[in-house]
Order: structure tokens, then C-alpha cells, then sequence
């Protein structure tokens, strides 16, 4: 730790000192407000003083930061913490600056952080011309709570009126200007928090597509703005405003949610005080065709995804998903069939729907409907419905048809 090397003498009360402080709320956080000071007469600034911070009840003080920490010199000029508050061993170490907050055994302490009244002690600190105060600057940064107050609330600093009892040695009761200032703490309802535990999880991946959304409603929100859309960010709009906290997606779209594909949805939760935005989530639904073969799925993928892949029956020759009078296999399917029968890839791709009398979703040499896909069809052609059993549910997680 840095030695302290200073004069404590320099201590000694100035007749009268030039100096007046004032209360500035930043902007936009007005429940920040800066302890600013400034003194026409650098000379005669003084070298030590307490102020009284108080804010209107119940509204209350949580804390007090930015404050300069050290003792002044020509890089860093200014008031700092009272010397009373710094910890130095005997060898002249500093191990603790404290803070400016006045302890509670102190005359005239104040009630503390917490409460709506801090007392707070100043103290210039330097060795040698040029390491003084400069004329202004700011003291510290007080954070203000309205602690569920509603409307207007005083905040007011004065130079703290007791003498101290020598722990801050000028003379509080004639100082020249009076060190008083105030401003006010404009308290509303408070904002809501934001909305947090969302269902379907965030990144989620094969959520059904009946899946409604669901989260767990931010402090003091009265109501939620949902917003919502798919496969881009840029995609997601508002949607609707309510009060409850579920909501069903597919009121928006007519339908089901379309099957794998990324959603991205927001809530942002509102009451008198104003919007509190939400974090963006998303999730990926659920596709209808889950083979656990990679080359099958690689397929499907491929070929874009055909719903036909998921009718119940078309691992049997159902192409079109379609019965013809008491016949899933039939002689629509068979017409679809022959149009993609031995076509290599790139003209099967001309065949409208012709991926979809591939039955094995499997390739056998060049061609993706081939003689074992035929065999399949024959077998359940023209057979009556009794006869045609429904594919392999674990193939799919639902079926399209």
C-alpha cells in the first residue's frame, strides 16, 4: 500500500471559505444525483467539512460512490475522504481510505445509508502548491430509493450544523456562502422487472408445435406485450397485450407452428411507471420425420423436408396420403409412382412430388425410387385398408396426414 506522506497540520479552520455545492439528478436515472461543488476562491476553499443529505420520507439513501479516494494532488485534484476515516499503520501505510459516510458514534452522525438521512465528511488532503482543490467539481454520487413513495420528494444538503465536536474542524455555523442546496425526487409507481423462467426453455429444440408460451411475470408488471415471429430476429413483431402470462402462438398464424423451424419471441412487461423490455428467446420446433438413420434424415433434409414422408401410410405406397374408395395404395398412387420410377435425382427433382414415392427413403444405385420401392408398392396395392398397416411411429414424431 502507498505511504501517506502529509501535512495534517493544514487542518486549521479558515475564518470563512468560499465554496457552495449543489444537488444535480443525472439524467436519465434521476434516482442518481450528484453532490457537486464549486468556489470562485481556490485560496480560500476549505480545507474540511461535513454535509447533511436528506431525502423526504419514506423515499430513503442506498448509497453513496464516486467519491475520490486519496489525497489531492495535480493529477487527480479534489476533496476527499475526511482523514478520520483512513486507516494508517505506524509506518505510515494506509491501509484503508474508508469512506466519506460519518461514523455512527460521531456528534451529529445522521441515521445512515438506508435511511433518508447521511451525514458526510469532506477533507482536501495535499502537499505543495498546485496538488489543492481545483474550483468545482464533484463530491460523490448518491443513489436515492422512493421505497414505494408516490410524487414529489424534497432532497436537501446542508453543511452539517454541529461543530463536530472537532471531528470536522470548520465551523459549521457561519459559513460564507451557506453550504445548502436542494432538488427533487419525482417518485411513480415503480417499473416492473423484467419477465424471467420462459416455457418452452430458451434454445430449445423439438418443442411441439401445439407448444403455448408461458413465463414468469417481472415485479409490478400489470400487463405483457408479446412479441413474437419466425426464422429471423428481424422477423419478430408485437403481437398481442395481455394480462395473463400464457399465451398460444398458433392464435397468430391460423395454425400450427410450422415444423422445424427457429421462433423468436419477447415480453416485455409494462405498468403505469412505463415498458420494461425482455430478453429475446427462442426455440426450434419439432419435425414431423426423426429417423435415427443419418442417411435417411440427411435425405429428407435434402429433398426439403416433404411432408409426404410423414403421411401414416407412405412407407407402405401412399404417396399422396389420399384414400381411393377403400384403398390407401391406389391407382392415383401407382400414376405418381411411375411418373418418378428410375429417375435419377436430378430429374426426379422435375417430378412434381416424385420424392414422395420414394417409400423406403433409401437410394438403390442411382435412383431413389427403385425395385425395392416397387416391391413395397405392390405389396399393398389395391389392398383393403385393414391391410395396410401405418408406418413406424418411431420413425416420426407426428404424422402429417
Amino acid at each position: 500500500m502507498k505511504k501517506l506522506i502529509l501535512v495534517l497540520a493544514i487542518l486549521l479552520a479558515v475564518p470563512a471559505f468560499a465554496l457552495n455545492i449543489a444537488l444535480v439528478p443525472q439524467a436519465p436515472d434521476a434516482n442518481k444525483i450528484d453532490l457537486n461543488y464549486a468556489g470562485a476562491d481556490t485560496a480560500n476553499l476549505p480545507r474540511a467539512f461535513a454535509l447533511s443529505i436528506t431525502v423526504d420520507s419514506p423515499a430513503k439513501i442506498t448509497a453513496v460512490n464516486n467519491y475520490k479516494i486519496g489525497e489531492s494532488n495535480s493529477a487527480n485534484p479534489g476533496f476527499g475522504i475526511y482523514p478520520a476515516r483512513i486507516v494508517i499503520e505506524a509506518n505510515g501505510t494506509v491501509t484503508s481510505w474508508g469512506t466519506p459516510l460519518a461514523e455512527s458514534t460521531d456528534p451529529g452522525s445522521g441515521t445512515g445509508i438506508g435511511t433518508n438521512n447521511v451525514v458526510l465528511e469532506f477533507g482536501s488532503l495535499y502537499v505543495g502548491d498546485g496538488n489543492g482543490p481545483v474550483a468545482s467539481g464533484t463530491l460523490c454520487t448518491l443513489t436515492l430509493d422512493c421505497n414505494g413513495a408516490v410524487g414529489v420528494k424534497n432532497v436537501a444538503a446542508a453543511e452539517e450544523d454541529t461543530y463536530r465536536g472537532g471531528v470536522v474542524l470548520e465551523d459549521g455555523t457561519a459559513p460564507s456562502p451557506n453550504l445548502t442546496a436542494s432538488t427533487t425526487l419525482t417518485c411513480g409507481p415503480p417499473c416492473p422487472g423484467q419477465a424471467s423462467g420462459p416455457t418452452p426453455a430458451d434454445d430449445a429444440t423439438n418443442v411441439a408445435r401445439s407448444t403455448n408460451l408461458s413465463w414468469t411475470a417481472g415485479s409490478e408488471a400489470n400487463s405483457h406485450r408479446i412479441n413474437f415471429g419466425p426464422n429471423r430476429l428481424a422477423q419478430m413483431v408485437f403481437v398481442a397485450e395481455q394480462s395473463g402470462t400464457s399465451f398460444d402462438p398458433n392464435s397468430t398464424g391460423g395454425g400450427l407452428l410450422g415444423q422445424g423451424r427457429k421462433f423468436y419471441w419477447r415480453i416485455d412487461e409494462k405498468n403505469d411507471c412505463g415498458i420494461t423490455t425482455g430478453v429475446v428467446w427462442d426455440f426450434n420446433t419439432e419435425e414431423c420425420y426423426k429417423d435415427p438413420c443419418a442417411v435417411r434424415k440427411t435425405a429428407w433434409v435434402t429433398w426439403g423436408r416433404p411432408d409426404c414422408w410423414c403421411y401414416k401410410r407412405q412407407c407402405r405406397g401412399d404417396t399422396d396420403g389420399i384414400k381411393s374408395g377403400p384403398f390407401w395404395v391406389a391407382t392415383p398412387d401407382l400414376t405418381k409412382f411411375i411418373a418418378a420410377y428410375n429417375k435419377n435425382d436430378a430429374t426426379l427433382a422435375t417430378v412434381p412430388n416424385g420424392i414422395c414415392a420414394d417409400n423406403d427413403h433409401l437410394k438403390s444405385g442411382p435412383f431413389r425410387v427403385a425395385t425395392p420401392d416397387l416391391t413395397r408398392f405392390l405389396l399393398y396395392y389395391n389392398k383393403p385398408e385393414g391391410s395396410v398397416p401405418v408406418c413406424d411411429s418411431n420413425l416420426v414424431n407426428f404424422w402429417t396426414n
